[in-house]
């Protein structure tokens, strides 16, 4: 797949990035408005740039270089192919709610799309949980996102109210990033999309969506204006900083984590 990114690491631990690509097709670029071809809202900016320390750690990474306006991953197969950003493939309108195409893709564009990114993506996504659960007996997913509104917390996990990942280990989450100053807040609003959603019935997998607040690593000059946010800055270095140390501090904790939360076969952790 073009833009597709996956680095591989003999590990349970996995990283999902479905929103932090930018890159448009050329049959996308042709279509949209100007003013949406200038700045399309509410991408996760940046954020392979933000975690790029995990590079640095034993943990598989999957990203995407294609913006999520061509098509989005982390929507059910079964979605509607065209529509609400919410709850479609493709959108008809950016999050904004505003018109960005001239011309909507056709059914035949979408497929397409669908088959060069959306498919690649799963199955190379689906490849790495398999491998984790084969050689370590099961898996930390976690999918990275990020956000400006509409709750007010530095962070929000999402496990699907305690059906992608036992509340034990939601708990050791959430706890090590409150230690480490992120407000942090579960399961409000942000409950987890498809990607944490599709493995809440594999055993042994533990599906953690995490959506980090732009504020906490974006300048407002920029994330408050149309064009794309600027990358880098102290307050972008500060936040990977700690972000780092969470995920230490994370890894260290796991090995204590009681197995027992791995035991059960129901889709329900809680």
């Amino acid at each position: 797949m073009e833009g597709l990114s996956i680095n591989k690491a003999e590990s349970p631990w996995i990283f999902s990035l479905p929103h932090s690509g930018m890159t448009l097709t050329e049959e996308a670029k042709r279509n949209l408005l100007p003013e949406p071809y200038g700045r399309l809202p509410n991408m996760d900016w940046h954020l392979r740039e933000l975690y790029d320390f995990l590079k640095e750690l034993p943990v598989s990474m999957i990203s995407t270089d294609i913006s999520r306006y061509i098509v989005d991953l982390n929507r059910s197969p079964e979605s509607n192919l065209l529509g609400d950003f919410r709850s479609s493939l493709a959108y008809q309108k950016n999050t904004w709610g505003e018109e960005i195409y001239r011309t909507y893709p056709s059914e035949i564009e979408i497929q397409e799309r669908i088959k060069q990114y959306y498919e690649p993506y799963h199955e190379a996504l689906d490849n790495l949980v398999e491998s984790a659960l084969s050689q370590f007996g099961k898996a930390y997913l976690f999918d990275l996102h990020s956000f400006m509104g509409p709750i007010e917390c530095d962070v929000c996990l999402g496990n699907l109210d305690n059906q992608s990942s036992s509340l034990q280990w939601l708990n050791v989450v959430h706890n090590i990033f409150e230690d480490h100053g992120f407000d942090t807040a579960k399961n409000d609003f942000y409950k987890g999309g498809y990607i944490t959603a599709k493995y809440r019935d594999t055993p042994k997998v533990q599906a953690i969506q995490i959506e980090l607040r732009y504020t906490n690593y974006l300048s407002p000059e920029d994330y408050e204006t149309r064009r794309p946010p600027q990358l880098g800055g102290e307050k972008f270095q500060m936040t990977k900083d700690r972000l780092h140390q969470v995920f230490k501090t994370l890894f260290s904790q796991s090995k204590k984590d009681p197995q027992e939360a791995f035991q059960t076969n129901n889709k329900h952790y809680g």
